[in-house]
């Protein structure tokens, strides 16, 4: 009995040992194709196409079949890695049906094949609309908003992100997330302890708001406003670049969500935004306040009283390139209220001498287009105003700006709007006449001498001062056709003057005044003059 017990358990174990060995051979390619799927890289991307060739796909949609849940699990790593490498290939898992085995095996899988299931369908949809069209017409979407119902924060994580991959596209999915159900969950996960889950839950919030009022007005209605000012608490640069993106979408959408932001109480946190580390952080603070001033000139208001315009001066001082834009914009959105006291504060934290520097300094021109423009908003106001961006050479700036060979179109009419505005409300010859050249924008030099005009007709005094610094003489050397407007305003400063004082600084007055010497010249040697004498 002994010896048969024993030889039916030698049997047993040699008929069972192929199957191990087999179970052991699929965990060992599955893990293999996954190593080589992380050494792709853009400079070797020869390994993906070689794997493809060999027909990976095709064993591995087998293998997500696989009665050993292990093997299905790296199956979809796998899956996932090659998916995430190459949108071609994320293609051709998307027409091969491995997408419907996905989601048929989640509602039954354990919490470690959700995981990997939830991250394979974010690899597939992140590349393009089309593919994410195609996970949700597959029943994707249902299952990756079941996730986020789910006890583990690593599925519930998986399922937001991949949520969050396919709201970005367009307008059309951001409203089949939320046709899913997907906001209310979404809110729910920014209570989680998990700070990874909070972040691409807000993420997700962001992406869905961004696209039209309607879907921000369905965020907000879902609470997540006050959920997402809750985690600024957790003091996470990464977690808090979302908050404010997700804020800042919410508020461009017009005055009534723009009022549901700033009731938050979110301005009271954006100064420590203001300067923190991360740049990231710091930009989309800025934005914040950028679609919040925009709304309206309560809201303007609103920021100046609670931020107040120095920390936002200092952010553009402090930040380069496309970061500085929404400080920017921000002080433009403020300096073109009807309240001409918001931009006088403005200027007293000396606003426009950053805005300078952005004119001269970036090379960005978009930047330099939205610095001319928030320049000419801070000095369109009042003489005051206008002194103040005259004394800081501003004026000089935008004309350089404007005659640049480098500047494009956009950049030129802003950089001219600008000026015409400033200009128009200067009341200071001696900051007006240094601009005076030949070689400037005729519109501009006619706005020049317009306000010239004005400031000339009512005093002596500036007659002679416009004589002393030689801004009359510049006028008249400033060669122009008949008819132009530029000339019936110049006409019309020399009538001030007396006539001999207009032709003294005429451009050829000195070829008049040389021919008359010789005139005079050859009468005295002629022998006419002579005769004159005796008589």
């Amino acid at each position: 009995v002994s010896t048969q017990s024993t030889w039916g358990l030698l049997m047993s174990k040699a008929v069972i040992q192929p199957f191990q060995d087999f179970v052991k051979a699929r965990i060992s390619f599955v893990q293999k194709l996954g190593a080589y799927a992380n050494s792709v890289t853009k400079k070797k991307p020869e390994i993906i196409n070689k794997l493809e060739a060999l027909g990976a796909l095709e064993l591995l949609k087998h293998l997500l079949k696989d009665r050993v849940e292990s093997i299905r699990q790296s199956a979809a790593i796998t899956l996932g890695k090659l998916a995430s490498k190459k949108e071609e290939i994320a293609e051709n898992i998307a027409n091969s049906g491995i997408i419907k085995t996905i989601v048929q095996y989640m509602g039954t899988a354990n919490k470690h094949f959700k995981k990997e299931a939830a991250t394979l369908l974010r690899c597939i949809a992140k590349h393009k609309a089309e593919l994410a069209e195609t996970v949700i017409k597959e029943e994707g979407l249902k299952v990756l908003v079941d996730c986020l119902n789910e006890f583990d924060p690593a599925v519930k994580h998986a399922g937001a992100w991949a949520i969050s991959c396919i709201a970005r596209h367009n307008v059309s999915l951001a409203e089949l997330v939320v046709a899913a159900g997907a906001v209310k969950p979404l809110i729910d996960c920014l209570k989680e302890k998990d700070i990874g889950l909070k972040r691409v839950a807000s993420s997700a919030l962001t992406e869905i708001a961004k696209h039209k009022i309607d879907l921000a007005r369905k965020v907000t209605d879902e609470g997540a406003i006050a959920g997402l000012i809750n985690l600024f608490a957790d003091k996470d640069a990464q977690l808090t670049r979302q908050i404010c993106a997700c804020l800042a979408f919410i508020a461009g959408h017009g005055i009534e969500l723009a009022d549901a932001v700033d009731y938050s109480g979110v301005l009271d946190k954006i100064p420590e935004c203001l300067i923190d580390p991360d740049i990231k952080v710091r930009t989309n603070a800025a934005c914040v306040l950028k679609e919040l001033a925009k709304q309206s000139e309560r809201h303007a208001a609103r920021v100046m009283s609670i931020v107040h315009p120095l920390p936002i001066v200092e952010f553009i001082r402090y930040s380069s390139g496309d970061a500085r834009l929404p400080g920017i914009e921000t002080l433009g959105h403020i300096a073109k209220q009807k309240d001409e006291g918001l931009a006088k504060e403005c200027l007293k934290d000396f606003a426009h001498i950053e805005l300078k520097n952005a004119l001269m300094n970036e090379t960005s021109p978009l930047i330099k287009e939205k610095a001319a423009w928030a320049l000419g908003k801070l000095g369109q106001h009042s003489q005051d105003h206008a002194s103040s961006l005259a004394e800081a050479g501003i004026l000089q700036q935008l004309l350089i700006t404007h005659a640049q060979s480098g500047s494009n179109e956009d950049l030129k009419k802003r950089s001219k709007k600008a000026l015409l505005k400033i200009i128009r409300k200067c009341k200071n010859l001696q900051q007006i006449e240094p601009l005076i050249d030949n070689n400037i924008d005729q519109e501009i030099l006619t706005c020049l001498v317009e306000v010239c005009l004005d400031l000339l007709q009512p005093s002596l005094e500036t007659k002679k001062t416009f004589l002393e610094c030689g801004g009359f003489k510049k006028l008249q050397q400033i060669k122009t056709e008949g008819g132009t407007k530029f000339k019936d305003v110049r006409d019309k400063i020399n009538a001030l003057y007396p006539r001999d004082v207009v032709d003294y600084f005429a451009p050829d007055a000195e070829e008049k005044i040389i021919k008359r010497v010789e005139e005079a010249q050859e009468q005295t040697n002629s022998p006419n003059a002579n005769l004159k004498y005796k008589t």
